[in-house]
């Protein structure tokens, strides 16, 4: 049988301030795995080249002139891949940077 959630024992009680601190504990490791993640898939080729997917897939690196609904709808996507830029800046701000210009001279490449 799997670990019980917190959840799973009882309810969150915010004026608890135990399960406060308990709450918060597991937030902070979850996000410490989350970056090691994001740094060990910045580490190998398979991980670099999903991220540049993604991130041209959601064009972060371009601005989006206008206003229609089209538009806001590329707006939206290109914000859900800005969520995963941030966390890779926050993980690795060095490899963030070398994504940003390979990918800048791949796409110069393709014309």
């Amino acid at each position: 049988m799997g670990r019980r959630r917190h959840h799973d024992a009882m309810p969150f009680d915010a004026g608890d301030e135990a399960q406060v601190n308990d709450a918060q504990t597991l937030a902070n490791d979850r996000r410490r795995r989350y970056m090691e993640d994001i740094r060990f898939l910045l580490g190998c080729d398979e991980g670099r080249r999903f991220f540049k997917h993604l991130f041209r897939r959601t064009n972060i690196l371009s601005i989006y002139p206008g206003q229609n609904s089209g538009i806001y709808f590329h707006e939206g996507v290109r914000n859900a891949g800005k969520m995963f830029w941030v966390d890779v800046c926050e993980a690795e701000p060095h490899e963030a940077a070398k994504l940003q210009v390979e990918m800048t001279l791949e796409e110069m490449q393709d014309g």
